[in-house]
Formats: C-alpha cells, sequence, structure tokens
C-alpha cells in the first residue's frame, strides 16, 4: 500500500495558505506526492503540465470556480482519468449534487476530518491505479487481438486491417 501512496500524484488547489497546510500535512505524512496551486488558472496549469492522479480543489475562488475547474480538467483529460475531489465550506445538498454532477467524485465539507481526507484520497488514489491497470490491459487485448500469439506475426485480422489503411490511404 506504501509504495502505491508514493507513486500518486496529488493537486491541491486552494486560494487560503491555512487550507493548503491543513490538506498538505496528512498527505505529507502518509508520502504523496504533492503539487500546490493558489489559484484556479495556476490549477489548471499545472495540472497540464503534471497530470495528477487526484486532484483537490477548493469549491470558491477568486478567479476560476471549482466549477470551472472540474469542468476543464474533465474536458482535457480524454486519454487519462483524475480523481478530483471538491473542498467546501457549503453544507447544503444542493451545492454538493451540483458539484457531483459537474464531474468532481467526491467532496469534503470544511473544517474537514484528518482521517476522512486520508480515507477519501484513498479512494482516488485505488481508483487512478485501477484505471492505469485498464489502460494497460486494453492495449495489451489489442495487441494480442492483431498479433499470432506463437510467432509473434500479425494475423489475418492484423492483415486486413493493415491492407484497409493501405487502400485507403492509396485512395487519397
Amino acid at each position: 500500500m506504501k509504495t502505491t501512496e508514493n507513486k500518486t500524484k496529488i493537486l491541491v488547489i486552494d486560494d487560503s495558505p491555512v487550507a493548503r497546510k491543513l490538506v498538505e500535512l496528512p498527505l505529507a505524512q502518509k508520502g504523496y506526492s504533492l503539487i500546490f496551486a493558489t489559484n484556479g488558472q495556476d490549477g489548471i496549469d499545472l495540472f497540464e503540465k503534471h497530470r495528477p492522479d487526484v486532484v483537490i480543489t477548493d469549491w470558491m475562488m477568486p478567479d476560476l470556480s471549482g466549477q470551472e475547474i472540474c469542468q476543464r480538467i474533465r474536458s482535457s483529460s480524454q486519454d487519462s482519468y483524475t480523481y478530483i475531489i471538491v473542498l467546501t465550506g457549503q453544507t447544503d445538498k444542493d451545492s454538493l449534487v451540483e458539484a457531483l454532477a459537474l464531474g468532481a467524485d467526491d467532496y469534503l465539507t470544511k473544517p474537514f476530518h484528518r482521517g476522512e481526507l486520508l480515507a477519501r484520497v484513498g479512494v482516488g488514489a485505488r481508483m487512478a491505479g485501477l484505471q492505469r491497470q485498464i489502460v494497460s490491459k486494453n492495449k495489451q487485448l489489442q495487441e494480442l487481438a492483431l498479433t499470432d500469439v506463437l510467432t509473434g506475426l500479425p494475423n489475418r485480422r492484423g492483415i486486413e486491417d493493415w491492407a484497409a489503411s493501405q487502400l485507403s490511404s492509396a485512395v487519397r
């Protein structure tokens, strides 16, 4: 379990230095790799650069709201999956339902319990790991579907796919 946690990258987006520190302390003790952003735009830029497994974002910030951050992350991460946890001071169910509907996977209300934060981040890390395994297995299955297991050469399906792509290139 410890080795998975050490490889998990977490992006924390919050405009409050106190909130960032409250998130940082328990996660750093567990050995997670942490990246911090002080506003929404920096958070999006860091997300594009590092592609973290888990994003913890404040719902209300001056430049970009948690709503916009969730939408941008979901629209830009077509090739990989990122688990998004929203931190919010609002406890009304409508806000929480809105956050989940807009792409968040989980939420925590402020002030949060340290153990609950660690548990929810652990769930996010497991989900990201499972997603990586699915992508890896799908690539392996795709390769096996197009090659002969004994020789490693393209099988009939692989040759037909190759021929079809060559014919469509020749038509152009």
